[in-house]
């Protein structure tokens, strides 16, 4: 096996032996592990300098990779932003709406941290596909959340990322969420993929793109 790290040295008091790499990943963990508690161990024994206290305290932060068995752990300790709460309520609402105009279809947000969006995006089995029947299941989606006031559209999307307890939501400007919104839609004809239709629009916009 090949030898790596630490070599042995010339004081008794301070030999830990010939550090080998073992194959196992936990076994790699637990035989650092293993040294490092006994060189603490033995610099504890033989504190006679200051010199020797400073390397005991830099030893304690010494660290051990975590054990890959870990990583539930790990994901446990990690923080719920205020987007993966949004992101979570959005596509509990998505998959509640059964209406007749929405039937068949199935739809999940996302946030896309490269465009810096939330991307609803939506498909559609269909005998024909058209670029009618895009715009009419992006128009349908958008009913969802945009309504209509002063003879301008208002959308609510940005009351999904809302909570309580966020001390700095009075520093965001919670209109500007919608402008933020794509809604992609994909008409599939059943018999023929080759054959459907793909569009796109923001949900604050009336253009469509194909």
């Amino acid at each position: 096996m090949k030898q790596i790290g630490l070599e042995r040295t010339q004081r008794p008091a301070l030999h830990i032996g010939t550090f080998k790499r073992v194959a196992s990943g936990n076994n790699y963990v637990r035989t650092l592990a293993y040294y490092r508690d006994n060189l603490l161990l033995t610099l504890a024994l033989n504190i006679k300098s200051r010199f020797n206290w400073l390397v005991l305290l830099g030893l304690f932060s010494l660290p051990v990779y975590a054990d890959k068995t870990n990583v539930l752990k790990l994901i446990a300790r990690e923080p719920v932003t205020m987007m993966d709460l949004g992101i979570l309520r959005l596509n509990g609402y998505l998959s509640r709406q059964h209406q007749p105009e929405l039937r068949g279809v199935t739809m999940g947000a996302n946030y896309n941290s490269h465009n810096d969006s939330i991307d609803i995006k939506v498909s559609v089995p269909i005998n024909k596909a058209s670029r009618a029947q895009c715009r009419k299941i992006i128009r349908e989606i958008k009913k969802l959340f945009l309504h209509p006031r002063d003879k301008k559209n208002n959308s609510n999307i940005h009351l999904y990322f809302q909570h309580e307890g966020t001390g700095y939501t009075r520093y965001i400007n919670w209109d500007q969420v919608a402008s933020h919104v794509i809604v992609t839609a994909i008409v599939l004809t059943r018999k023929n993929y080759h054959d459907s239709v793909y569009c796109e629009s923001k949900l604050m916009q009336n253009k469509v793109t194909y």
